[in-house]
């Protein structure tokens, strides 16, 4: 849950920062757990909310019992500022589902 936030944080400020820095690079972002790595790059802005940026992800396969090294496997990708925002609200919704108890046992 607490990557989930994270997350919709680190969107939501890559297309703030975005707004000022059409150059601008997000940082890492990392899951508590080193599962997977997103990195949201720079992009262009053609109106308010409208535009797109790259982003890059990456999903840790493989962690050596010396946990000095992981491997990753991944892709970079374009996505619209419109999906990423649609995105964010689907967490948002999923996340507001689990802490109503709205969810399925597993």
């Amino acid at each position: 849950m607490k990557d989930l936030e994270k997350l919709i944080q680190y969107l939501e400020w890559h297309i703030a920062a975005m707004k000022n820095d059409l150059g601008y690079q997000s940082q890492v972002f990392i899951s508590y757990g080193n599962c997977f790595q997103i990195q949201a790059l720079q992009g262009q802005l053609r109106a308010e909310n409208e535009g797109e940026f790259t982003i890059r992800c990456m999903v840790n396969i493989d962690k050596p019992a010396d946990d000095i090294f992981s491997t990753y496997v991944g892709g970079e990708g374009v996505i619209s500022i419109k999906n990423t925002q649609l995105f964010i609200s689907s967490l948002r919704m999923t996340l507001n589902s689990f802490l109503q108890g709205d969810h399925p046992s597993l």
